[in-house]
């Protein structure tokens, strides 16, 4: 009898938790494709070391030392998978036909499927404001981080000494608030190699609600604002940018109170227009869907482009494709909050459709889906993080650890013991 067949469209934490997933219960029965087009698995909450690496002036002239950076966060897809259970496809999705049940890809060719798992992520969301696509840094991919690195240190290279140098990050949410805290590290390094006195680099967020880090509990909020400070970045709330040239970023603070900052601008609310020059413009304020969901005929979407799900985690109206991870808008059972864009409920998603796959392919009845409690860990600078840990919350060094815990429980679970361990030994590694 002919094998069934499971695509699964990205590489990410929850595309690579359900392929690895699958390969243990049901690769006889079902054959099972991976695609993705770069071929890598990219560990996004390092993001922000790569883009702050310190690097002395005889690495930086070695020609393999950014393949080097780049390999420290992107693990190829061969090393993860085994190619004698899964089928890696190395190409770029262009279309989906529900009605067919097929793939199409760039280049012209397509794939059948039985069952799809769409796994593909966010993308950065602008939000239609002028200038900040075109003038923007973004932290989405490793190859992002990269350049955020080589913008830094062009800047710090060609400044006069006495011009003041400006890094403005865009969005106080966890990847905005880890790259400050980085960044402010980073320059104390910088600042002995370059002649820029301290006093005359700025860092600065601006965050248009009136609190950075809405997701996370109070307590967690409170001490990241004061690490932060005490590192000397800059918070500017109720700070939403309307256009963005070379060389400022302009926008509005909001006075009053009694509005949510988020919400498009009444006539009569008083506000106050600012402009900051900056030397580094970094966007990390906001995503939306992977843009294929707009070649997804039929497919129900929310105002992001995230594709609805059911609590199967089946994308409406199909009962053969599941989405999971930043993709998807998964509203759980008794709650009204959806699921936070994070790594756990991308590897929980994916583990559950691997799930409820092998039970519907052995003829087993299926669960729905549970929310999986978030815990956060928030990296701000050297040998410093914020962890939520039960009802306890702890910080400074231990946070630290804890981190790298996590991150070398992730790697055992996607490696074999000894590739993982060479690469966590090196993850944290301070430059």
């Amino acid at each position: 009898m002919k094998k069934k067949r499971i695509v699964i469209v990205g590489g990410g934490f929850g595309g690579v938790r359900a392929a690895l997933d699958l390969s243990c219960h049901v690769y006889q029965d079902a054959d099972i494709f991976l695609v993705d087009k770069d071929g890598y698995h990219e560990y996004h909450p390092n993001f922000y070391r790569i883009a702050t690496t310190f690097l002395p002036e005889s690495r930086i002239a070695r020609p393999d030392t950014f393949h080097e950076l780049r390999d420290a966060i992107a693990i190829p897809l061969t090393e993860i998978i085994d190619t004698s259970k899964i089928h890696l496809v190395e190409k770029e999705v262009s279309e989906i036909d529900p009605t067919h049940q097929t793939i199409r890809f760039t280049d012209g060719k397509a794939l059948f499927y039985d069952w799809l798992i769409l796994a593909l992520g966010s993308v950065s969301n602008y939000f239609e404001i002028e200038g900040v696509q075109e003038h923007a840094l973004e932290l989405k991919s490793a190859h992002d981080a990269l350049q955020i690195r080589n913008a830094i240190d062009e800047v710090f290279s060609s400044s006069p000494k006495h011009t003041p140098i400006d890094m403005v990050i865009a969005g106080g949410g966890l990847s905005g608030c880890e790259l400050a805290a980085s960044l402010a590290c980073y320059v104390k390094q910088l600042t002995r190699v370059h002649p820029h006195p301290k006093d005359n680099i700025r860092i600065t967020i601006l965050e248009a609600g009136d609190a950075i880090l809405r997701q996370v509990p109070s307590s967690i909020r409170r001490k990241v604002e004061k690490r932060l400070r005490q590192l000397g970045v800059r918070i500017l709330l109720r700070s939403r940018i309307t256009k963005v040239t070379r060389k400022e970023v302009e926008g509005i603070e909001i006075v009053s109170r009694e509005e949510h900052p988020l919400r498009k601008k009444s006539s009569n609310e008083p506000t106050n227009p600012f402009t900051l020059p900056y030397s580094i413009f970094i966007w990390t304020a906001g995503v939306k869907a992977h843009p294929i969901t707009d070649f997804i005929i039929g497919a129900k979407r929310n105002p992001k482009s995230c594709l609805l799900v059911d609590d199967y985690l089946r994308v409406l109206p199909f009962e053969n494709i599941f989405a999971i991870g930043d993709i998807a808008e998964c509203t759980p059972e008794f709650s009204d909050v959806s699921l936070p864009m994070t790594a756990q409920v991308a590897i929980s998603e994916g583990r559950y459709v691997a799930f409820i796959l092998k039970r519907i392919i052995h003829k087993k009845m299926i669960f729905k889906y549970h929310k999986r409690t978030s815990r956060f860990i928030i990296p701000l600078g050297s040998h410093y993080a914020i962890a939520e840990a039960g009802w306890f919350v702890i910080s400074g060094r231990l946070g630290w650890w804890l981190k790298r815990l996590v991150t070398f429980d992730y790697l055992t679970g996607i490696l074999p013991f000894w590739n993982a361990f060479k690469r966590w030994r090196t993850s944290h590694k301070e430059r």
